[in-house]
């Protein structure tokens, strides 16, 4: 009998301890669950910013070809200027114009 208060004792006190145990696991899991679904999400983040940086590249090369292009009509239309060409100063002029336009939505 006298080690029967004891024992009983012992046993509360351990299956607390189980109790707290199980909830820190479930604790334990929920964060790491929750840590993955974090880690999917950063994972996902990056491969949209790896899309919209080639993105970018793809516009910026697209910038750069029609850049290029008006500069090569502005010679064209140049050349044909120096050889007395007044429909192609004309043409220039058009162009200058809307390119004003375009700049001036620009900002």
């Amino acid at each position: 009998p006298s080690l029967t208060i004891p024992i009983l004792t012992h046993q509360v006190r351990i299956k607390s301890l189980q109790e707290d145990v199980l909830k820190a696991t479930e604790q334990y899991e929920s964060f790491e669950a929750e840590m993955e679904r974090s880690r999917a999400s950063e994972r996902e983040l990056k491969e949209q910013i790896k899309g919209l940086k080639e993105n970018v590249i793809e516009i910026e090369d697209k910038a750069t070809d029609m850049r290029n292009m008006i500069s090569q009509i502005e010679i064209y239309f140049e050349n044909k200027i120096a050889a007395g060409s007044e429909d192609a100063r004309l043409a220039k002029d058009l162009m200058m114009l809307l390119k004003m336009q375009h700049d001036e939505r620009q900002v």
